[in-house]
């Protein structure tokens, strides 16, 4: 390969390629694109690509990549798009590539990355979408997530490690859209600040260990997704409260449900309400 083609846009995508990455690559410093996913590329990421300080977008998702991400992509200050999704890269993921400001969508689900989410994020960042699913994360969901004012598309945490508590901080994400925190670790109540997640169309926090009270703007999903909250124990909201003379005024029907995986088919979000509107 030539040293520097002047070559600004290259797609490689969906194609049989093998072997490594080249680290020339790194030295072709006009790239604004870089696409060479859904190949069958092996070996590490070369730290050389931090090198190219005009690419907007950096897509290596669906192939055999290892090792780490190397904290050089840091210096890829437009960097808009990192999709590294679905190979096998490991390690931490670098408090370098999280704090890059014109970030919009991090994609790096599919993977085995481990140790805690960086708590980095900022007001300033562009960040729409973040996905981080599927991978082997640890620790607490950084309450700093909630700083992320732009984050629209999704916020995908599941099927990690993760545990401790829904931060209330994420009731500022007023215009995220999927939440999906599913198979992990959590536990004790969603926050009632959820509520303020207007924007939401899809939620899942199922195969966690929560319990009590869902947020009241987030009970209609128990109609339209009642899987996304399976597992979860909510009997002190439909289940547990008595008005004041003591008497219960909950139907039959769910007055000993134990979680939302009971709840018979046909109860409604208006069944709800009738049911805990007299409860203290």
């Amino acid at each position: 390969m030539p040293a520097n083609p002047g070559i600004s846009y290259m797609d490689l995508s969906n194609n049989f390629f093998d072997g490594h990455i080249p680290s020339i690559l790194g030295s072709w410093t006009n790239l604004s694109m870089l696409n060479i996913s859904n190949n069958l590329l092996s070996g590490s990421i070369p730290p050389e690509l931090g090198n190219l300080k005009k690419l907007g977008k950096l897509s290596l998702s669906a192939n055999k990549l290892n090792g780490s991400i190397p904290s050089e992509l840091g210096n890829c200050t437009e960097l808009l798009e990192l999709v590294l999704s679905n190979n096998l890269l490991s390690g931490r993921i670098p408090a370098e590539i999280v704090v890059l400001d014109k970030l919009r969508n991090l994609l790096l689900s599919g993977n085995k990355f481990s140790g805690g989410i960086p708590d980095f994020f900022t007001p300033t960042q562009d960040l729409l979408e973040l996905q981080l699913g599927d991978n082997m994360l640890e620790g607490s969901i950084p309450s700093s997530l909630g700083s992320l004012q732009y984050i629209s598309t999704a916020l995908n945490l599941s099927s990690n490690r993760l545990n401790g508590s829904i931060p209330p901080s994420l009731g500022q994400l007023r215009g995220l859209e999927v939440l999906d925190l599913s198979n992990n670790f959590l536990s004790g109540e969603i926050p009632s600040r959820l509520s303020d997640m207007v924007a939401l169309t899809f939620v899942n926090v199922s195969s966690n260990q929560l319990s009590g009270r869902l947020p009241e703007g987030w009970i209609k999903f128990l109609n339209s997704s009642p899987a996304s909250f399976s597992g979860m124990r909510i009997a002190t909201y439909v289940a547990a409260g008595r008005a004041q003379d003591g008497s219960s005024h909950l139907p039959s029907s769910i007055r000993s449900v134990d979680s939302v995986a009971d709840f018979p088919e046909d109860l409604t979000y208006e069944d709800i309400l009738r049911a805990t509107e007299k409860l203290e």
